[in-house]
């Protein structure tokens, strides 16, 4: 799940309930969540939410914070420019 540090903790389990099961199981057996809980937090439009629900916090950054084991990234990598062009005309 990209950019999971930016949506709300509700939004994160959509695509999850959304699976189809196969005989009764779910097929899903690992979920990775991807994202930088430095950056922003997820974005809630509504002013009531804003000020009395607490939602300002992202299941990833609750994850963080209750130390759930995760591998941060040193370096961030750019496509180079001869494989920008392929993704683009693809």
């Amino acid at each position: 799940m990209e950019e999971s540090a930016q949506i709300l903790e509700i939004e994160t389990f959509i695509p999850l309930l959304l699976q189809n099961p196969e005989d009764g199981f779910n097929r899903l057996k690992r979920w990775i969540m991807i994202g930088d809980h430095h950056q922003l937090p997820p974005v809630i439009k509504n002013q009531a939410f804003q000020k009395y629900s607490n939602m300002e916090q992202s299941l990833f950054t609750r994850f963080v914070r209750l130390g759930v084991p995760i591998i941060q990234l040193d370096m961030q990598g750019r496509l180079r420019l001869h494989d920008r062009v392929f993704f683009y005309n693809f």
